[in-house]
């Protein structure tokens, strides 16, 4: 049996987004652009899939714009807010723990002049909300992640609004919410972002399609230049699969986002419990009020690619920090200021609705047998 605990990497397709692309694929596979029945049938179920991703992220009056996945609706956030708002200002506010398509893309902006500041977390991995709002008084951006992908720390958004607004910043509030979306009590458009990034294959869909959120009157310009489609802020023809798969998988979870969210918190919960049992020297690196369905462990003194091998011999699968940096140490860890051998033996165990507590005892097995070959 498979025990997949690598879900914030990705995800596998659930069945409902499965029969949807196809559908997709075999029966409604028009160019939603044509001029023709076939091309209105395909038009009808981009419009449908657009209104499902803005119900899960609670504003359905809002604007949205699909794109190739998280890095795509990220690029086009950042880089699109700094070159029309940020003539006057030219400085953006982030954190040192973000994801490589968020520093990355700040890093491009550095090369061109702007002035980039990335706040440092405390040693649990969380935000100081009042750090961001100092240095963003002269900002045209604050870019900064909900939930953060290698320890589920859970960032003050809220407040970081709520502080822009009182220190009249000029600056827009984007928002990565990849680990986020459908993973939080309330939806993220609540949480006071003027621009959300989302990602389908991080809630059960397809990869190769994502979404931009941002609030009506904003005017974002493209990333990518031909037909104008996604009302000229993303050009190309849509990938009307995913894309509708991912509305699909928001309507399938909406629904259910209250039973899920309990059960994601049970299995943290029962994780955590059978690691402080285990009697094996496990620090957590994740903050206790993480995010449930991620959590960041160290073994001190092992090896982590030795363990996630010793795993998934026992076909348990997980990760040693973010997919989109293999081979590199976390820089989250680092930022953290954590111990080398903490980093050095970290593992990221990620879940999704579809985990079980079996997968769980798997995985403590496995870690057993993992801890023999360094104790």
């Amino acid at each position: 049996m498979e025990h997949y605990l690598d879900n914030a990497a990705t995800t596998r397709v659930i069945e409902p987004a499965v029969q949807k692309a196809v559908e997709m694929m075999t029966t409604k596979y028009a160019n939603p652009s044509a001029q023709h029945s076939k091309g209105a049938e395909a038009a009808a179920e981009l419009k449908l899939a657009k209104k499902r991703v803005l119900t899960a992220l609670g504003d359905e009056n809002g604007q949205l714009t699909f794109t190739s996945g998280g890095t795509e609706s990220i690029n086009t956030a950042i880089l699109g807010v700094c070159r029309k708002y940020g003539r006057q200002n030219k400085k953006v506010v982030s954190t040192t723990i973000e994801h490589a398509a968020t520093l990355e893309t700040l890093k491009h902006l550095s090369d061109d002049g702007f002035t980039v500041v990335l706040v440092e977390p405390d040693k649990s991995g969380n935000i100081c909300s009042e750090k961001v709002v100092e240095e963003s008084r002269d900002a045209c951006l604050v870019s900064i992640m909900a939930v953060n992908n290698e320890t589920g720390a859970i960032l003050p958004i809220k407040d970081v609004k709520k502080g822009l607004k009182a220190a009249k910043s000029p600056a827009l509030l984007h928002v990565d919410g990849v680990q986020a979306f459908l993973k939080t009590d309330e939806p993220l458009s609540r949480f006071g972002a003027d621009l959300l990034s989302v990602s389908g294959h991080k809630i059960g869909s397809l990869k190769g399609a994502g979404a931009l959120y941002y609030t009506k009157g904003l005017k974002i310009p493209p990333l990518l230049y031909g037909g104008g489609q996604e009302d000229g802020v993303r050009s190309g023809t849509e990938a009307l699969p995913a894309i509708a798969a991912m509305g699909e998988v928001c309507a399938f979870r909406i629904p259910k986002i209250e039973e899920e969210l309990l059960h994601l918190k049970r299995l943290n919960s029962y994780l955590r419990q059978q690691l402080l049992s285990s009697g094996l020297p496990i620090a957590i690196n994740s903050p206790e009020d993480a995010s449930p369905h991620i959590l960041n462990i160290s073994m001190p003194g092992a090896k982590s690619e030795v363990l996630m091998r010793v795993l998934q011999q026992n076909d348990v699968f997980v990760s040693s920090g973010s997919a989109c940096s293999r081979g590199h140490r976390s820089h989250v860890l680092r930022a953290m200021n954590l111990d080398p051998k903490r980093i050095d033996s970290a593992i990221r165990i990620s879940f999704c609705p579809e985990n079980t507590t079996l997968d769980i005892d798997a995985l403590c097995e496995g870690l057993q047998e993992g801890a023999k070959l360094f104790f």
